[in-house]
């Protein structure tokens, strides 16, 4: 059991023997830790505790003395390591990168990193509802109606690509406008040559437009929604110069052939801006490219001064989607209209609430259609088209279109220079800092040992106060495929969840409690990553293999009127738990739970050593032994104090397994209570009581329930422990799984 001080100046620690223990002292304590306000030293050393009791050690102020050197080295080529473990670390990102069980020498890869959710009510400055977690969503701006006129521009900030903006200068967009109306849409990415994440959206229709339009938009980057769901698509842009024309064709050609023939969705865009808007329309495609038709919505209008640009998308139809993200194409003959066309698009088997479609048109004719997206559900899709010119029209149009699950607006720590990566070896335990800026720190320990201290990684955060309007959390993006993922009910037994990509919160509605912990695991190969902590979260897995854990929030508004603006320091503790023994880690990881949420208390007192071994028994334990792996002490409160004296407790024990985990300590349990109660504190066993203890078990009548396969009553669990070992007498316990039992001593 690892103990943990911080003391003021270097120390030295003795046992109730006076022999010296081998501690590691760390200095100094980092910034991120409010303690280093009080303390000048982390001082570390393990140690085995009498099972319910107490251990007694001295403490020897060295002073100015330097403590002796470390002479044991754990830090290779960027790793620490352990018997049982090697924590990898990138170099490129400074993020933990992966766990290498030592004993079977496999491996699983593990990218975690702190990563915020901007808070927002459907703006970008606003807050988030404190109850309901629901961060801004990107891929969606508002624009409002546009009365007595034919154009408007919108700018809208992109929180989630500000880095690739920075990078490409540039950022590739798609977009299609949402309404109940058809007109053309443009994109001017104007305010990108100035450094900012900021794009303006050009949008034209003669006449203007009644409703509230919003506008559908993706940032072609393969690793974002959409194209992190999509498998076997080209992407890109192709330049048109400079036009006295009201129109010009834009050649695309494709990287590389596809096999089929293909579908395009385009968007053009204005790097300077501008009043002008475009439309543009595919007039032909082929396996090896596609010809575009761009024309000035206002077609009264010729040319424009300088080169515009033709965002594109290609697939065929070997493309592989996914339940997030689906294409399609659809074809219809129009003759001699006047009116907008509309088409349903019925999407079977998708999932996903309230998502965004984007669209193009291909024409036989050459001319150029506006196309809007309406309607849209989880199901399907309403598709307007509109001749550019708003002449009567005839044609034999083919519409592709792209529908997706929103990006939820999100972003790494980001330090304000490099992350700090610090080492650290000793006796004790090998550590790294992982420091992003101030108030954002990661430590990651190996203890040294035989024991299971050595078959975790502790994970320390040092966090807060946050930035305004955050709510961040850790996520770990693994390799363990096919994944299952469980959190604990209230601390008891594991439930199995699963990520349902319909629920209209799509964040907030897949997380759960994490009351001790979670668990990811692939049946197939065994392998497994539990995460247990000291205390309550949320936690969800919102793709295959990742977990994320919800660690602290600051909210500067609220649509329900009360703040949460948190501004402490927390220091969440967590042990992960790699494994590749499914028995092995069931055992490990109830083991390791129940150790973490009961740590050892520490308590000082000023006697010296010869004083104090006089008063006070230096070790003791209220036990001759250790209870079974699989039985918890829960409880135990005394009642009914009178003048200093206790005349009776109240005991609780509780069986840690679930009865169909596949290990031998999921099996009932029978102790009798002398075994380990009985040498300097005895139970002596007056009456079984309900789990609340203000009523004897047998006076309480509950009702029964009927399930599936049987019926069952308070009385199933005692049934089933009387058939594996008999009837039990007053001094004998018997549990079966998740069972937990409540007892008045005399």
């Amino acid at each position: 059991m690892p103990v943990c001080m911080y003391p003021s100046t270097s120390l030295r620690v003795y046992d109730e023997s006076t022999q010296l223990v081998a501690p590691q002292q760390l200095e100094p304590v980092n910034t991120a830790n409010p303690l280093s306000k009080h303390a000048s030293h982390e001082l570390m050393f393990t140690t085995t505790l009498p099972a319910f009791g107490y251990r007694t050690f001295f403490l020897q102020i060295v002073g100015g003395e330097e403590m002796p050197a470390e002479s044991i080295s754990r830090v290779a080529d960027g790793n620490i390591f352990n018997d049982h473990i090697t924590l990898s670390f990138s170099d490129a990102t400074a993020h933990m990168s992966g766990m290498t069980m030592r004993k079977s020498g496999k491996r699983i890869a593990v990218d975690q990193n702190l990563v915020q959710y901007m808070a927002g009510s459907g703006n970008n400055e606003g807050g988030s509802n404190p109850y309901v977690f629901r961060p801004m969503q990107d891929n969606r701006a508002s624009i409002g109606s546009q009365q007595g006129g034919s154009f408007k521009s919108k700018g809208w900030s992109f929180y989630q690509t500000q880095r690739t903006y920075r990078e490409l200068g540039f950022p590739l967009l798609l977009a299609t406008p949402a309404s109940d109306e058809s007109f053309v849409d443009t994109i001017s990415a104007s305010a990108a040559t100035s450094g900012s994440s900021k794009t303006h959206f050009q949008l034209r229709k003669p006449g203007g437009w009644g409703q509230n339009l919003w506008l559908n938009f993706a940032v072609l980057d393969p690793s974002q929604a959409p194209l992190n769901q999509l498998t076997g698509y080209q992407y890109g842009t192709v330049e048109v110069p400079a036009s006295k024309e009201s129109c010009s064709i834009a050649e695309i050609h494709f990287e590389s052939s596809f096999s089929s023939p293909t579908y395009v969705i385009t968007t053009v865009e204005s790097r300077s801006y501008s009043d002008d808007a475009f439309g543009a329309t595919v007039i032909s495609s082929s396996q090896t490219g596609a010809s575009v038709n761009v024309c000035r919505s206002d077609v009264s209008q010729s040319g424009w001064p300088a080169s515009i640009y033709v965002n594109y998308l290609a697939y065929d139809s070997a493309i592989k989607t996914s339940d997030l993200a689906r294409t399609g194409n659809f074809k219809f003959t129009v003759t001699n209209s006047t009116n907008p066309r509309q088409t349903t698009v019925n999407v079977g088997g998708y999932k996903v609430f309230q998502p965004m479609v984007l669209a193009s048109a291909m024409s036989k004719s050459g001319k150029v259609y506006a196309v809007t997206s309406v309607n849209t559900s989880a199901s399907q899709f309403g598709i307007n088209i509109q001749s550019l010119d708003g002449k009567p029209w005839s044609d034999e149009i083919s519409v592709s279109w792209l529908i997706f699950q929103r990006n939820t607006v999100e972003a790494p720590v980001v330090p304000d220079d490099n992350i700090t990566l610090v080492f650290t070896a000793g006796q004790v335990m090998s550590e790294a800092k992982l420091l992003y800026k101030d108030h954002y720190m990661t430590t990651f320990r190996l203890y040294q040992g035989n024991s299971t201290i050595s078959q975790f990684v502790e994970q320390i955060y040092d966090i807060g106060p946050l930035d305004q309007g955050r709510e961040l959390v850790t996520r770990f993006q693994t390799n363990i495929s096919n994944s299952k993922w469980y959190s604990d009910d209230s601390g008891l037994e594991l439930i199995p969840r699963e990520f349902d990509p319909s629920k209209d919160e799509v964040i907030a509605g897949n997380y759960y409690p994490m009351v001790m912990g979670v668990y990811l695991n692939d049946s197939d190969t065994g392998m497994s990553l539990s995460v247990l902590s000291d205390r309550s979260h949320g936690a969800a897995s919102l793709s295959d293999g990742n977990l994320e854990i919800m660690l602290h929030r600051r909210l500067v508004e609220s649509d329900l009127g009360e703040v949460l603006n948190e501004t402490d320091h927390i220091r969440p503790r967590m042990w992960l738990v790699p494994d590749d023994e499914p028995a092995e880690s069931y055992n490990l990881r109830h083991k390791l739970s129940m150790e973490l949420q009961n740590p050892p208390l520490v308590r000082y007192g000023k006697l010296p050593i010869g004083n104090w071994t006089k008063l006070y028994k230096p070790v003791f334990s209220t036990m001759t032994k250790p209870l079974p792996d699989n039985i918890h002490l829960l409880s135990l409160k005394a009642r009914n104090t009178t003048n200093g004296t206790i005349s009776n407790f109240l005991v609780r024990f509780q069986h840690v397994f679930e009865k169909d985990e596949p290990t031998p300590l999921a099996k009932p349990v029978s102790l009798h209570f002398d075994d380990y109660f009985g040498g300097s504190f005895k139970l002596n066993i007056v009456n079984e009581m309900n789990l609340s203890g203000n009523r004897k078990k047998g006076s309480v009548h509950r009702m029964t329930w009927k399930t599936d396969t049987v019926e069952e009553d308070s009385t199933t669990a005692d049934k089933i422990a009387k058939q594996s070992f008999g009837e039990e007498d007053v001094n004998t316990l018997q549990l079966v799984p998740r069972q937990i039992r409540t007892f008045q001593t005399g």
